[in-house]
């Protein structure tokens, strides 16, 4: 735009003066130095351009003086558009409000010389009555439309300092500094200093009705108004209590608070809460008997159960945020949080936010019947009605999506790979003047927690090493008003990989069951193997048990036994058939298991080379060495190994003598190994020659057996024979587990 020969650029940064000539001589000017100011338009009259701005509003720059003219009560936001006609006035707009329209004169008269660099940061309301407070500046008052100003180290107010005000009806006021209490009547326009016993240091004051009552050196003094006359407080001073702040007053109650301790005076109790937050102040609702908390963690609420709850931890924008500031009035409590002027509704519990300007530090403000005061740089007056309506102007707006850092759209969000499983969202409110107050929660479905989470505006969400899933995100916004959006939902599918998607697993299961159906039919095959093989190996032991009782031997024992009967000689008869008995017994037992033990063995061959011992006429004589290291009731092998090799013995070396036969049986044990030695001193065979001589069908069955139990045993017996001409040895090696 070009005023008075001169060239100014509308930037989002401010307001440039542009040099055609020179553009290292442009100049920036900002309205406030310490945030960005987006500047859309502008119109100029005479020296002055009226710009709408994002932040601001409406703004006045004075091209003479090259600064801008604060005019507070015309910089309401979200200006779109303006136009000065030739009556010159300023038609202002913007797509959510009607049009408005003010005389250019409006705009520069709107201002209070008395009211020029004075800075508030106390305000006191009553009535019709409101005092400012500045502490570089001195005191403020307006009522009935007559504006004072007390300035500090003057005739009018002779004082260095203010601390706090407090109006006591509508004609006086109460002023103190840290150690002294003023009174300034409104009607005579004088100030005076109040002299009151025992007060030093001041840190509290406050007053109800015609009671006076002031906190000094954590002490509570009650007096009465006007004639300051001390009333007892001794009720009150008699606990050990070191007080910070004096709350409220009614007629039946006092509250004060020392750090996060809440203290309550009434007539019926006294009653400490422990709030577990600094407070720096209260409200009281008689109402409700509810106390409305402003501490360092935010708004409290503490019912007269001192149930205590939080009314700002729901809120993102206004969560851990300390309130130092409250007042209410019929339907509402007022505070300031986060440099924000909220609103909470005592019964819906609803929080309003006052968005219609921007306050880079904490605002003070003062509530009356019906008026939003706020003082700072200036002091704004806004009707209740109008503070807490605004309608969100912006929509929450998904800029981007990121997959694996890479951007894309949503509809390509079904069919992620397994891989492609870390996202990146950014969504935004396109509010500038308040780009940090506005929040965005956001939470993942399914998910352990589905608790909301709650972001900056601008701020990206990042959800990494997702497993394969359907999911959706869930977004909502908490605009700087305090309203809430609709929640927004976006789904996103991460798919299997390959080997874990339906088909594949549906060809591992047919796969794995052909596999499965045929290693079952040859475990099957092994198991009638197997049980071929043990049916081969009972047979085996038949065989042995049938061979070693062959009919022959077993008609040689009847044959001795009946002639021991006709030679009358009955007790041998009898004690031969006893262990002929006995011998058939031990037979028929060990031939129904697979192992006995090394004793049940020596007893079997013992019986059985007693009787045979006994039908040679004692021609042999049979001896046993057994290792005295060798516990026999611990050793197992197969039933009548030994048995058929002894046999073999008798029949083929002891027939030939007649006297002086020996058979000696020698079990011993080396390493792991059983030995077995089996000697007799009959005549030998030579294996390569045909001698005559048969061996035992015994030992060919035992072989047998052994063999087939060797090739499921891993070779735990072996067998060797060596024949002399005196004799022949037998040695059984059995390996011990």
């Amino acid at each position: 735009m070009k005023s008075e020969n001169q060239w100014w650029l509308f930037t989002d940064d401010g307001l440039i003066k542009f040099d055609f000539a020179n553009v290292m001589n442009n100049k920036l000017f900002k309205y406030s130095q310490s945030s960005k100011d987006v500047m859309y338009l502008g119109v100029n009259f005479k020296e002055f351009i009226f710009i709408t701005s994002d932040h601001y509003g409406v703004l006045i720059f004075d091209t003479k003086s090259q600064k801008f003219i604060r005019r507070k009560p015309f910089e309401s936001l979200g200006l779109h558009y303006i136009f000065c006609d030739r009556h010159n006035r300023l038609w202002l707009t913007n797509i959510y409000r009607d049009i408005e329209i003010y005389t250019i004169q409006q705009f520069l008269s709107n201002s209070n010389d008395t009211l020029n660099g004075f800075t508030s940061n106390q305000v006191e309301i009553k009535d019709d009555i409101k005092v400012f407070i500045s502490q570089n500046k001195g005191l403020l008052i307006k009522k009935d439309g007559e504006t004072r100003l007390l300035e500090l180290e003057t005739k009018k107010l002779p004082i260095k300092s203010i601390y706090k005000a407090k109006i006591i009806d509508d004609n006086n006021i109460l002023l103190c500094d840290l150690f002294n209490i003023y009174h300034y009547n409104w009607t005579i326009k004088k100030i005076r200093k109040i002299s009151l016993p025992n007060i030093r240091q001041i840190e509290d004051l406050n007053s109800f009705r015609d009671t006076l009552y002031i906190l000094s050196n954590n002490t509570l003094h009650r007096f009465l108004w006007p004639s300051l006359i001390k009333i007892n407080s001794d009720i009150f001073n008699k606990y050990d209590y070191r007080f910070d702040h004096l709350c409220n007053v009614t007629d039946d109650m006092i509250t004060l608070c020392h750090g996060d301790e809440y203290v309550r005076f009434s007539s019926f109790s006294n009653v400490s809460v422990f709030i577990d937050s600094y407070i720096y102040n209260s409200v009281y609702e008689p109402y409700g008997q509810e106390h409305y908390l402003a501490t360092q963690n935010g708004l409290f609420l503490l019912i007269e159960t001192h149930n205590v709850k939080s009314l700002t931890d729901f809120s993102p924008i206004l969560k851990d945020n300390p309130v130092e500031q409250i007042a209410q009035s019929k339907n509402f409590v007022y505070f300031v949080a986060n440099n924000l002027i909220c609103r909470h509704h005592k019964k819906t519990e609803r929080i309003d936010i006052f968005d219609q300007y921007v306050f880079e530090t904490t605002p003070i403000f003062g509530i009356d019947s019906d008026k939003l005061t706020i003082a700072g740089e200036q002091i704004m007056e806004i009707p209740l009605s109008d503070a807490f309506v605004s309608k969100n102007k912006y929509k929450l707006l998904l800029d981007y999506v990121l997959v694996n850092n890479n951007k894309t759209h949503l509809e390509n969000l079904n069919d992620l790979k397994h891989n492609e499983n870390s996202l990146k969202w950014r969504f935004y409110i396109p509010d500038y003047l308040h780009s940090n107050v506005n929040k965005i929660g956001y939470r993942v479905i399914p998910a352990l927690d589905t608790s909301w989470i709650f972001i900056n505006n601008h701020r990206e969400i990042e959800l990494s090493n997702l497993a394969p899933n359907k999911y959706t995100i869930q977004i909502k916004a908490f605009f700087a008003n305090g309203q809430i959006s609709d929640i927004r939902d976006y789904s996103f599918t991460i798919l299997n990989p390959w080997y874990k998607t339906w088909y594949f697993l549906l060809l591992a299961l047919t796969t794995t069951i052909i596999f499965g159906f045929i290693l079952s039919k040859k475990y099957i095959q092994s198991i009638h193997q197997k049980h071929a093989i043990e049916k081969q190996i009972t047979d085996l032991q038949r065989s042995a048990l049938q061979a070693q009782m062959n009919p022959h031997f077993i008609f040689n024992c009847l044959n001795s036994i009946q002639n021991y009967i006709m030679r009358n000689d009955k007790d041998i008869a009898m004690e031969y058939l006893t262990k002929f008995a006995r011998l058939i017994r031990q037979y028929l037992n060990a031939s129904n298991t697979d192992l006995v033990t090394l004793d049940d063995e020596i007893s079997m061959l013992t019986n059985y080379l007693h009787l045979e011992q006994m039908r040679f006429n004692q021609s042999f004589e049979y001896h046993f060495q057994v290792d005295k290291n060798l516990d026999p009731t611990e050793i197992t092998l197969p039933p009548l190994l030994i048995q058929p090799f002894v046999e073999n013995a008798i029949l083929h070396g002891m027939t030939s003598i007649t006297n002086g036969g020996q058979i000696n049986i020698d079990i011993s044990k080396k390493e792991n190994q059983l030995q077995i030695t089996i000697k007799d001193n009959g005549k030998g065979f030579d294996k390569n020659k045909n001698t005559g001589m048969r061996r035992s069908l015994g030992i060919s069955i035992t072989q047998k057996r052994l063999q087939y139990i060797n090739d499921h045993a891993e070779g735990n017996y072996a067998i060797s024979t060596t024949s002399y001409e005196s004799g022949t040895e037998i040695n059984i090696t059995v390996k011990l587990t």
